[in-house]
């Protein structure tokens, strides 16, 4: 289901697509991860955030990135894209400092451009509305992505068997999360 402006009534209406429908969910920190899944649930591709270093600091790569999405022109279908916002998380009491949330900031713009660019239809989504969803009220942290990312997704629960992998788990979720929303006929 794709999102098309009516211009009559200025609202957002679902219109079908006869082509195969592939869901990215983006978590694009340095941490973060990419994955495409398919209509029914089925990952086709989980890859960690291209990253590399720069002035001995470890960035999200603009080329990387980009290089990234030229490759999901292999994937035959529709895609839709759904970007994480970034946003100032408290840990342990206090709030992400500033050059990790430049950091992170700087990850999103460098996947909205390379979006873009490619002609991808994209959103984005602020951490909590998804994990509102997504988590019951037994939490919503990074060891629970992992634990939820593990029962939607059992053929691929080796790729998340380690707590540093909760950007895949994150990443995995997000893409469940737009597929979802499409079945429902919803919006983003």
């Amino acid at each position: 289901v794709t999102l098309v402006a009516e211009e009559e009534r200025g609202t957002l209406i679902s219109k079908v697509e006869k082509k195969r429908r592939l869901f990215l969910g983006i978590d694009p920190g340095l941490t973060g991860a990419v994955a495409v899944i398919d209509k029914n649930g089925k990952c086709l591709l989980l890859s960690d955030c291209p990253t590399e270093k720069k002035s001995l600091k470890k960035i999200v790569s603009p080329h990387g990135v980009v290089e990234f999405v030229k490759s999901l022109k292999k994937l035959k279908g529709k895609l839709y894209a759904l970007l994480e916002e970034p946003i100032a998380m408290p840990r342990n009491g206090r709030t992400m400092g500033a050059t990790s949330m430049l950091s992170y900031g700087r990850g999103v713009g460098i996947w909205e451009g390379a979006l873009s660019a490619a002609g991808i239809e994209f959103y984005t989504i602020h951490p909590r509305i998804w994990k509102r969803k997504m988590f019951s009220k037994n939490g919503s942290d990074k060891n629970h992505s992992l634990k939820i990312a593990k029962k939607l997704f059992p053929a691929i629960r080796q790729r998340l068997n380690k707590s540093k992998y909760h950007g895949r788990a994150e990443a995995l979720l997000i893409a469940y999360y737009l597929l979802t929303i499409s079945k429902n006929g919803g919006e983003v």
